[in-house]
C-alpha cells in the first residue's frame, strides 16, 4: 500500500499535476512500488508502471475512451484525440496529409533556418533566455504546418491561452468553464475566421484545402476541422517548445552528454529521445473505461477517469534498467515520450525536427554554453511540465 505520510495532504494530483515548481519523481517512484494503479482521493486513478500504461494506450477494442462518458464539458470535442476506434480513425486519417513525409519535410530548411538566426542573434548579447526563443521558433513552425500568416503568429498565440488552459488540465472544473469560456469562444472565432478565410480566397496549395476537401466530401464537419486545427494548433508549439527547453537543461545538468553531442552532431538524435523519455514534457493523458474493468489487480468502474502516467512510465525500472541513467541504447519503442498506440503523437516527426534544430543551431554558435542554474525554474502546467527561465551563456 502507499505509504501513509505520503498522503497526508489528502490527493495527490495538486502535487505531479498542478501550477507549482515541484519534483513528482519521487511520487511517481511510491506509485509504481504501491503496485502501480492508485485511486486517488480526488476519485482519479493513476496508472504509472510501464506495462499497465502500454496495456492501455495498445487497446485495441475499445475499451478506454479519451473522453467522459458523461456530458461535461471538453474543449475541442470533435478533435481526432477525444475518439476513439471508427471515429478515431476517420478523423485522425482527415488530418493525414498536414503530416505526410513530403510537407513536413518540406518545412526542415526553413525550421533550421530560422533556429539558427534566432539563437545567433540571441547569443550575440553574451546571455539570452532559451524558452522565450523556442516558444517563437515552435510558433512559427505550426503557423507553417498550418498555413497561418507569419505575421498573425502572434495573434494566435495570444488568443489560444484558454484552449491551452482547457486542453492541459486533467480535470475541467465548472470554475475553470467560467473563467475561460469566453477566451475559448474567441478564439474559436479566430479559427472559423482562418478556414473561411481559405475557403474564400486560399490559394489551390493551402496547407487546410485537402481538409476543406475531406468537409465537401462530408468526410468530415466544419466543428470537427475547427476542433481539430484548435488541438493541432495548442499541442503543436505547447510541448514542442518545453521540450526544446528541457532536453537542454537536462544536457547541460550532464555536461558529459552535451561535449559528446559536441563532438558527435550524429549522436543528438538519440541523445534527445533519450533525455524525452528520463524528462519528458506530457506527463499524463486521461482515458476512461466503457465498461468495469480490472487493471493491475484493482477494479476500476466504468467511466471512471484513469490518468495514465507517462512520464512515470517511462522511469519504470521494469522496461529500463537503471532507468534514471541516460542510455543511448535503449529501444525506441518502449520511450512513451510521444504515447503510443492509435493515439500517439501525430506531430512527432515535425516535433524532433524542431528540437533537433535548436540542439544543432546552439551546438553550432555556442558550443560552450553554461546554464544558469541559479535562474533555472521548474514548473508544471496540468499534464505539462517544463522549464522556464532558461538563461545560457558563453563560457
Amino acid at each position: 500500500m502507499m505509504d501513509d505520510a505520503k498522503l497526508a495532504n489528502g490527493s495527490m494530483i495538486p502535487s505531479i499535476l498542478g501550477s507549482g515548481e515541484g519534483d513528482p519523481y519521487p511520487l511517481y517512484d511510491a506509485l509504481r512500488e504501491s503496485g502501480g494503479v492508485y485511486r486517488d482521493p480526488q476519485g482519479t486513478w493513476l496508472v504509472a508502471g510501464h506495462a499497465l500504461v502500454m496495456q492501455v494506450l495498445r487497446d485495441r477494442d475499445g475499451i478506454f475512451l479519451t473522453q467522459p462518458l458523461g456530458d461535461e464539458f471538453v474543449c475541442a470535442r470533435g478533435s481526432f484525440q477525444r475518439h476513439s476506434g471508427g471515429e478515431h480513425a476517420r478523423l485522425r486519417d482527415a488530418m493525414a496529409p498536414l503530416f505526410r513525409r513530403a510537407p513536413i519535410e518540406s518545412l526542415r530548411s526553413s525550421i533550421n533556418r530560422e533556429a539558427s538566426s534566432l539563437i545567433r542573434m540571441s547569443a550575440a548579447a553574451g546571455e539570452f533566455e532559451l524558452s522565450a526563443i523556442a516558444l517563437v521558433l515552435a510558433v512559427q513552425t505550426v503557423c507553417g504546418l498550418l498555413g497561418i500568416a507569419r505575421r498573425d503568429a502572434a495573434t494566435w498565440l495570444g488568443a489560444c491561452v484558454s484552449a491551452s488552459s482547457f486542453l492541459v488540465e486533467p480535470v475541467v472544473t465548472d470554475a475553470m468553464c467560467a473563467e475561460l469560456m469566453p477566451g475559448l469562444d474567441r478564439f474559436m472565432a479566430l479559427v472559423r475566421n482562418f478556414v473561411d478565410d481559405v475557403e474564400r480566397h486560399g490559394a489551390p496549395d493551402h496547407p487546410i484545402r485537402p481538409l476543406l476537401e475531406f468537409e465537401a466530401q462530408g468526410v468530415l464537419s466544419r466543428d470537427e476541422l475547427l476542433d481539430n486545427l484548435v488541438v493541432l494548433f495548442v499541442a503543436g508549439f505547447g510541448t514542442t517548445a518545453r521540450a526544446m527547453c528541457g532536453t537542454v537543461v537536462l544536457a547541460l545538468q550532464q555536461r558529459c552528454i552535451w561535449e559528446a553531442c559536441v563532438k558527435d552532431r550524429g549522436a543528438v538524435s538519440k541523445v534527445v529521445r533519450e533525455l524525452m523519455r528520463l524528462d519528458g514534457v506530457a506527463h499524463g493523458v486521461l482515458r476512461y473505461p466503457s465498461r468495469d474493468i480490472e487493471l493491475g489487480g484493482q477494479r476500476i468502474g466504468r467511466g471512471d477517469p484513469m490518468l495514465l502516467l507517462l512520464a512515470s512510465a517511462n522511469r519504470d525500472p521494469h522496461a529500463f534498467v537503471h532507468p534514471e541513467t541516460i542510455d543511448l541504447t535503449r529501444s525506441a519503442a518502449d520511450n512513451l515520450s510521444f504515447g503510443a498506440g492509435a493515439h500517439a503523437c501525430i506531430g512527432r516527426a515535425l516535433g524532433m525536427i524542431g528540437v533537433e534544430a535548436v540542439w544543432h543551431a546552439l551546438l553550432d554558435t555556442m558550443p560552450a554554453a553554461v546554464l544558469d542554474f541559479e535562474r533555472l525554474r521548474r514548473y508544471q502546467g496540468g499534464v505539462v511540465h517544463g522549464y522556464a527561465d532558461v538563461w545560457l551563456r558563453s563560457s
